[in-house]
């Protein structure tokens, strides 16, 4: 089976929050940032105006890859053009995020128990079928006694 990796929300925080500024000012890290996903001005100046809060790095670092996800997709193909990207740009840590995301899924897919809980239906057909057994093996003792 075919590994999946999708960019979601949950993968995208994770990434932004393995970013860390450089000695730079929050603002020249994120437009730096911005440029290396080759982002609109606009959605840089966005995310430098969201970084400005100390608080906030990760949510301007989050909110430039989800806009980077927006433009490329968020199936196999955008995530290994994004580890590629990041890992070409010294942003190896976010990059890792991908692979772990990428492991996870193939793991999931390759440990799969094949049996699958029973749904409600077939827990009601059992139940009948075994009152059913129970009361023809109650009905068979009885009236073998009294014959």
């Amino acid at each position: 089976m075919a590994k999946r990796t999708r960019l979601s929300a949950d993968v995208t925080l994770r990434m932004a929050n393995q970013f860390e500024a450089t000695n730079d000012s929050k603002n020249d890290t994120i437009r730096s940032f911005g440029d290396t996903l080759n982002l609109d001005k606009l959605i840089i100046k966005k995310a430098t105006t969201l970084g400005k809060k100390s608080s906030n790095l990760e949510g301007a670092t989050q909110h430039l890859l989800n806009e980077w996800v927006n433009e490329h997709g968020s199936d196999d193909e955008a995530a290994k053009r994004l580890k590629t990207i990041l890992t070409k740009n010294g942003y190896s840590k976010m990059a890792d995020v991908i692979k772990e995301e990428s492991t996870k899924k193939s793991s999931k897919h390759s440990c799969q128990d094949p049996q699958q809980p029973a749904s409600t239906t077939d827990r009601i057909i059992t139940l009948v079928t075994t009152v059913v057994v129970a009361v023809l093996a109650i009905t068979y003792i009885h009236y073998r006694d009294f014959s």
